[in-house]
């Protein structure tokens, strides 16, 4: 539609603030009341529209609003867009809202054969808004999904929740004269919307000076119950600011943080109260049982196109969406996939809790750290989310794909992107503290430890650098590239390299201490414990001594390795093409072997101490765990 302002109430299951004006009505039919908000939409793919020069939201645009409520109240508000061809999820819709569906892309179920409609539905799109809102102490109070098409003639709403609305509501007027539209919402209820260009001109946000802006008013009856708007909409970021006025008193809201496209600006406040960390952890002193049974196994919707990263276990979030209520919540497993969408997977119920739409696939393995999410996307930027429900925080635009994982320390992340540069960002706000630019792309992980961060590019040239500021310590180059992360264990640097050497460093100068050449090229992050370095090769395990570097053990695998071992006690877990294995931390000598009878993968194998973790491409998401005997 083509103001946000707009209200339009029905019965439904539930409400959710909007910034816009909230109409609530006594239905005589249903005799529930709710309101139902109208949100703005994203650009459509197709020739020039009036609608989509203030409309730029490509797929996976995020906002955060701050709004002004009439008690004087102040709360935020988040959006996420999903787009697919709008045949993609379809099926899952209610019947009210594939329905309106139908109505908007002008499908004629009785004269059309299924081919036919699905056809229609292939050439036009089928978006999905994501709208949180929460207080001023952070608690997540509701939840909006609203339901747009897009096609070569407009961009239209068609639904909201579990609304369907017919005839669907055009984004915005399309000339200065007001436009009145007369609907019917679940094919029963009537209403009246009139919309109007009153105002063209510069506007000024907190994000800064916006010079072509469109000021729409909007009005909006249902039965005897009215509600005014006046809302803000800019070329390049969108709605920017919207007052509406209704039976309640007036609510005002503007826009503190937004990604749109390459346009990345300001950011949401961080609440202190979730004090969270985690990232990959590959060692457990607890060992499992010697043959792990499957525990969960959860299926990615088809439109995900597989899991692309590692899963991360995270315990104990404290979930505050007021509309989750699985039993069994605070145990989430974090990951992304190939169509650029970053998942939080209940461990209990086996249900998605939430999930965050990027632009591009997620191939940057998350972190949490201070109750946020940290990633990066295929897309070229770095995201932060809330854990605890998913809302967004802030956006960083680098100039080239991040796929390595994020490291983090105090109020500070570190982020290693593909156009050569090592970033450090402020954890709060996304803001540059400081960049460094290597030789060459950085695809591995940064690793910092105390006062040190460490980067390796393609080049093989491995980076200490100050982690408050930037400033160079010294510099190792390896003869090919080091596409893993190190490990550091008493003041020691370990890590693989293309060349077909493992490397021992002193931490403090980058001096050698040993090299020792294996079989094959290391990829994979080695694995230090009880004076012993573990070695992942394609298709072999080498145990080093971690004062020498001399080999201790080998193990010869028939298929082909995938990762850094996982060790639960004197076990090495290993994941390979078809199966896991495990052997024996101080001999290599094999322990157990697990069938893992699904797709393939590029993952690794990550765990809690309690389970083992995997995710492949066809989407599945598979646990093992087990006690001892």
């Amino acid at each position: 539609m083509a103001n946000s302002s707009v209200v339009l109430p029905v019965a439904a299951p539930r409400r959710a603030d909007s910034p816009f004006a909230v109409v609530l009505v006594a239905l005589a039919l249903a005799a529930v009341a709710i309101a139902v908000y109208f949100l703005w939409l994203p650009t459509a793919p197709f020739g020039s529209l009036a609608a989509e020069h203030y409309f730029p939201l490509p797929r996976g645009a995020a906002f955060t609003y701050r709004v002004s409520n009439p008690d004087g109240s102040i709360s935020y508000r988040t959006r996420n867009v999903a787009r697919d061809p709008a045949n993609v999820g379809a099926s899952a819709l209610n019947g009210n809202i594939f329905v309106a569906l139908t109505t908007a892309a002008r499908l004629d179920v009785e004269k059309m054969t299924p081919v036919e409609m699905v056809g229609i539905l292939n050439r036009v799109e089928y978006a999905t808004i994501h709208e949180l809102a929460y207080d001023s102490a952070g608690k997540t109070t509701g939840e909006t999904r609203t339901f747009i098409l897009l096609d070569g003639t407009g961009i239209q709403q068609f639904g909201i929740n579990e609304i369907g609305i017919t005839p669907p509501v055009p984004i915005l007027p399309s000339g200065n004269d007001a436009q009145t539209l007369e609907l019917k919402l679940n094919g029963q209820v009537p209403a009246t919307v009139t919309q109007q260009i009153v105002k063209r001109d510069a506007y000024r946000t907190a994000l800064g000076e916006f010079s072509d802006c469109i000021q729409v008013q909007t009005s909006v009856l249902v039965g005897d119950n009215t509600s005014n708007g006046r809302t803000w909409y800019c070329a390049g970021i969108g709605e920017v600011y919207d007052e509406t006025t209704d039976a309640q008193g007036t609510k005002r809201a503007e826009i503190i943080a937004a990604s749109v496209g390459t346009n990345v600006r300001g950011s949401a406040p961080v609440f202190p109260d979730v004090n969270l960390n985690s990232d990959l952890q590959f060692q457990f002193d607890a060992p499992l049982a010697a043959t792990p049974s499957p525990q969960l196994e959860y299926k990615e919707p088809t439109d995900s196109k597989g899991i692309t990263t590692n899963i991360l276990p995270v315990q104990n979030v404290p979930l505050r969406r007021a509309a989750t209520a699985i039993a069994g919540s605070g145990d989430l497993l974090l990951y992304g996939t190939q169509s650029g969408k970053l998942v939080a997977v209940d461990r209990a119920s086996e249900r998605e809790v939430w999930s965050f739409q990027t632009g591009d696939a997620i191939y940057s393995t998350p972190i949490v750290h201070q109750g946020i999410v940290y990633f990066g996307s295929a897309g070229k930027k770095v995201y932060a989310v809330r854990v605890n429900d998913g809302a967004f925080v802030w956006a960083f635009q680098t100039n080239d794909i991040v796929s390595a994982s994020p490291a983090a320390q105090g109020n500070a992340v570190y982020i290693a992107s593909e156009d050569r540069t090592l970033y450090a960002l402020d954890a709060n706000t996304g803001k540059a503290r400081w960049a460094f630019t290597s030789s060459s792309a950085l695809v591995a992980p940064p690793v910092v430890h105390d006062d040190r961060v460490l980067a390796s590019n393609d080049d093989g040239v491995l980076y200490a650098l100050n982690a408050t500021t930037g400033q160079l310590l010294w510099t190792f180059a390896a003869n090919q590239a080091i596409a893993a992360p190190v490990t550091v264990a008493d003041g020691v640097v370990y890590f693989g390299a293309y060349d077909q050497n493992v490397y021992a460093l002193n931490l403090r100068d980058g001096s050698m201490l040993w090299a020792q050449e294996v079989d094959d090229y290391a990829k994979y992050a080695v694995l230090v414990h009880a004076k012993r370095v573990y070695v992942t090769l394609p298709s072999e395990v080498f145990a080093l001594d971690a004062a020498s570097g001399n080999p201790l053990w080998h193990f010869k695998s028939d298929r082909a390795l995938k990762a850094t071992p996982v060790r639960t006690g004197n076990q090495l877990w290993f994941l390979r093409t078809g199966d896991l294995i495990a052997v024996e931390a101080a001999t290599g000598a094999r322990l157990a072997q697990i069938p893992v009878t699904t797709g393939s993968t590029n993952a690794g194998l990550t765990s809690d101490g309690r389970e083992l973790f995997i995710g492949f491409f066809d989407g599945e998401l598979k646990s093992f765990a087990g006690t001892l005997p």
